[in-house]
């Protein structure tokens, strides 16, 4: 395995207040009806043709906290829907007669997919096995012909011969993303979760994050599959059911970005610094945090030729923060949103982050997804592009399905019933226009972290000032693995952290939490 770290050399954290002011964009969001729309959250899906195919996903609501009832199978989605959003059509076939393998897969919920003009690839995914009489995590990469599919299910005849699949312990996924290049599949983070679910850690199940990239050439018509290569990184890779989106980064350069997710190692709670990758590397952007979209949720992303600049844009879903009269508020328990938010990427590279005045129809946007408009004009790697020639709206597509909830904190109360799988369909539009502005980012006292190298003792961390704070400081090797960790509650200016003897000589990446909100990484070499 191989571990690229794109890293600074200096070692303090500064997150600066950002100044507040106008956004150029807004967005408008108007329901859209499709009679027999199903009620499906967490599912997966293709395009072809103006053809949606919606698979695999659930039907109740969030999973209950009870082992007994969480994910029942009597939930599962066991059709094949092809949705027509022009005509308004809404087609199905059951999986029921498919072999057990197949219909198996093809019911999990919170598959890892992607699709190219001809194929959508399904891998992984959660849910209960027949076969096995438990709950797991699928071993399967599904290959779907889409015009196969659309055709198969449009004459009532099975498209179960439409579908190819291979079986591998690394598929065994589920709360990853996914994205392709010409014939490369490219797996992003997630994890293994084989058992019944409990939300205490009881030994009812087990649980392993991947902490990879991993990278893998696949031939549909054999079907085959050949490893290329991994990246490993067992702090900022470990998150799963967070939101992914492809980039132009500031240089033009194409790549992806791995937005807020979950969980921390020592904490029940969300990792708030995204991750960038380019071919072969990954940096994580602790100088900044996005604050107002957690989990994974409908999203979708635009770049401005004009101004070289990249907008990300979410909708809904679970937030540990949100404003109130321009006060951020912080909800631990991550509640449902409504909020409408923009992470922009800047010509030099820095981020911002921007509410939007438009709000989510109630609190929506969980667990769905955004389809985009089949006929824009999109780099090869799926980011919409607009330029000095574009109108002042343009279409970019639709929210569909996902969880919807009656209340702010459902699953914290045990009140899980007040959710359900929803049928909403909304067209979304780019307005040109005046909307939103930067919200003003939290101060992060300065600190400093020395010597670099370390020759001797331990290190020191000095602060502008003594604040009780938590502290956690990680050590990864160049190949990716955390090995070693300590936490601290200190209310002093100056900390001491006593690296291990046993520790070999060499370079690391250091990482500080401050608690559990902001992170610092650099490289450092112990040198004794």
């Amino acid at each position: 395995m191989r571990q690229i770290l794109l890293l600074g050399s200096v070692l303090f954290l500064t997150i600066t207040s950002q100044a507040q002011g106008s956004y150029p964009y807004s967005v408008e969001i108007k329901p859209v009806t499709i009679n027999q729309m199903p009620e499906l959250h967490s599912f997966a899906y293709g395009v072809k043709d103006g053809n949606w195919i919606l698979v695999g996903g659930r039907t109740d609501g969030i999973h209950a906290r009870q082992p007994n009832s969480a994910f029942p199978v009597n939930s599962n989605n066991t059709r094949i829907y092809v949705v027509n959003p022009s005509s308004g059509t809404v087609q199905s076939f059951s999986t029921a007669n498919f072999s057990s393998v197949l219909s198996e897969h093809l019911q999990a919920t919170n598959l890892n997919f992607i699709h190219d003009e001809s194929t959508l690839y399904l891998m992984g995914g959660y849910g209960y096995s027949p076969t096995t009489g438990n709950h797991k995590t699928y071993s399967y990469l599904t290959m779907a012909d889409m015009g196969c599919v659309i055709d198969s299910i449009s004459k009532s005849v099975s498209p179960e011969p439409c579908f190819k699949s291979i079986n591998h312990s690394d598929f065994a996924v589920t709360g990853g993303q996914m994205a392709i290049e010409d014939d490369t599949l490219i797996l992003f983070g997630g994890h293994r979760f084989d058992g019944r679910y409990n939300p205490m850690g009881h030994a009812t199940y087990s649980q392993t994050y991947t902490e990879q990239i991993r990278r893998f050439v696949v031939d549909a018509s054999v079907p085959s599959a050949q490893w290329v290569d991994t990246i490993t990184n067992q702090l900022h890779l470990h998150r799963r059911d967070y939101n992914m989106l492809p980039q132009v980064f500031s240089d033009g350069s194409f790549g992806y970005t791995l937005f807020s997710g979950v969980f921390q190692h020592n904490q029940d709670l969300p990792f708030l610094y995204p991750v960038d990758y380019r071919m072969g590397g990954i940096q994580p952007r602790t100088n900044f945090n996005q604050y107002l979209s957690q989990y994974h949720s409908a999203k979708t992303c635009f770049y401005d030729s004009t101004d070289n600049s990249m907008h990300n844009v979410f909708f809904g879903g679970l937030s540990q923060y949100s404003y109130d009269n321009n006060t951020l508020v912080k909800d631990d328990y991550v509640p449902f949103v409504q909020t409408v938010s923009v992470v922009h990427r800047s010509a030099n590279d820095s981020l911002t982050e921007i509410e939007l005045p438009v709000r989510m129809p109630d609190r929506l946007g969980a667990s769905a997804e955004f389809i985009p408009y089949e006929e824009g004009a999109y780099t090869s790697h799926g980011v919409t592009l607009i330029g000095t020639a574009s109108p002042d709206t343009i279409f970019l597509g639709h929210i569909v399905g996902g969880l919807k909830s009656t209340e702010d904190n459902p699953f914290s109360a045990n009140r899980t019933s007040a959710t359900s799988a929803s049928n909403t369909v909304f067209s979304v539009r780019l307005i040109r226009s005046g909307s939103g502005s930067v919200q003003a980012a939290k101060v992060v006292p300065d600190f400093k972290l020395g010597p670099n190298p370390l020759t001797d003792g331990g290190l020191s961390l000095y602060f502008d000032s003594a604040t009780s704070r938590t502290i956690e400081f990680y050590l990864i090797n160049m190949a990716g693995q955390l090995v070693w960790q300590t936490t601290t509650r200190s209310d002093q200016k100056d900390v001491v952290i006593n690296i291990p003897d046993h520790l070999a000589n060499g370079l690391y990446e250091s990482v500080i939490s401050l608690d559990y909100e902001y992170f610092s990484t650099n490289e450092l070499m112990i040198a004794r």
